[in-house]
């Protein structure tokens, strides 16, 4: 298991470092931001009633058992390598929990879903410095530009950010930290891969659909409260021209059909909606790659052609697999803990005390 856990874990360094930057990002750069409060939740409105969500996460919770972690040294900080300027910072492990969930979402949210996120941070990034340190042993556990607030946020960076709002919003995740620290997602006894992204595309996605090998606990489960999030479905707009260039660059040696319309043909697709195959021309690529090439928010996307554009549809925001971070916030805010939010996106794992 831990090295079929290593060998998703590097796909998904490689493949989906791109999703997982464009997160963080995603809540550095917009009105819902930890610095700016009024982050908009989805509503109580969406697909499923109060009484139905809470039944399903409180089923999928019921079905963990507690656990224990083998196999696993204590360590008390993380090494990070700072891209920015080529430095390596040592951050400890309460510290980066703080940090580390200020950079992925925003004070405003729900305590139960900010406690679930940082427990994915701490725990995802445990097996990161667990895997390396066992193994790779490089001088840093894992690299970050720590300029932007990519997946860290720096004490000086924080204070820039919330200025006069610091003790108060930097205490928001202290009081999270208080419940967490000391905590890890595990599954079979070992840390668990929790991945995690912004906005699913309705339903999560099975592991084996974006990193190439499956895992039991990153499966689909629904997620339909994600399409009242902001951002949900959202178009992007290439001319002929600048989609042709795109191809050029990014596929080699493919042939495209004289009108343009025959240009992307969506072949397989999920149950989820994530494409997974496209044909590109006289060539077959996965909706990742063209995701990746075309900067998508999501391989979850329609295509179609008119009048001189080719407009890409997407749902969802992120990999869509693991939890959705505004999936976490309804839940919260519907009355689930981050024992149920963590055991609905994440089934059949435990939440152990390390």
């Amino acid at each position: 298991m831990r090295k079929r856990i290593l060998f998703i874990a590097v796909l998904y360094f490689c493949a989906a470092a791109l999703p997982l930057y464009t997160v963080a990002r995603f809540y550095s750069h917009t009105e819902n931001t930890p610095e700016k409060p009024g982050v908009t939740a989805p509503q109580d409105s969406d697909i499923l009633s109060k009484n139905e969500t809470l039944n399903a996460v409180k089923q999928a919770a019921a079905l963990n058992t507690n656990g224990s972690l083998k196999n696993s040294e204590k360590y008390e900080s993380f090494n990070i390598l700072d891209t920015s300027t080529g430095e390596i910072i040592t951050v400890k492990n309460r510290d980066f929990m703080i940090g580390g969930t200020a950079a992925e979402v925003p004070s405003t949210f729900h305590t139960e879903a900010i406690k679930a996120q940082m427990l994915c941070v701490y725990t995802y990034y445990s097996l990161q410095r667990q895997n390396n340190r066992t193994g790779d042993k490089l001088d840093y556990d894992f690299s970050a530009d720590l300029s932007i607030g990519e997946k860290y946020l720096t004490e000086d960076l924080f204070k820039e950010r919330t200025e006069d709002n610091y003790e108060k919003v930097y205490s928001v995740y202290a009081k999270a930290a208080d419940e967490i620290e000391g905590k890890a997602v595990t599954y079979e006894g070992e840390p668990a891969l929790t991945v995690f992204y912004a906005i699913s595309s309705g339903t999560t996605e099975n592991s084996e659909n974006v990193f190439a090998s499956p895992l039991p606990y990153l499966v689909s489960v629904p997620s339909p409260y994600d399409s009242g999030a902001p951002g949900y479905k959202e178009e992007l707009s290439f001319s002929k021209e600048e989609a042709e260039e795109i191809i050029s660059t990014n596929f080699a040696d493919v042939s495209l059909q004289e009108n343009p319309v025959d240009w992307f043909k969506i072949t397989d697709l999920t149950v989820s909606g994530t494409v997974l195959n496209i044909a590109v021309g006289d060539k077959t690529f996965t909706g990742q790659q063209l995701r990746e090439a075309f900067g998508l928010r999501s391989a979850c996307f329609d295509v179609v052609y008119n009048e001189n554009n080719f407009v890409f549809t997407t749902r969802g925001y992120g990999h869509n697999v693991g939890m959705s971070q505004y999936g976490a916030e309804y839940l919260a805010r519907q009355g689930a803990d981050f024992k149920d939010i963590i055991s609905y996106y994440y089934p059949g794992t435990d939440i152990v005390n390390i």
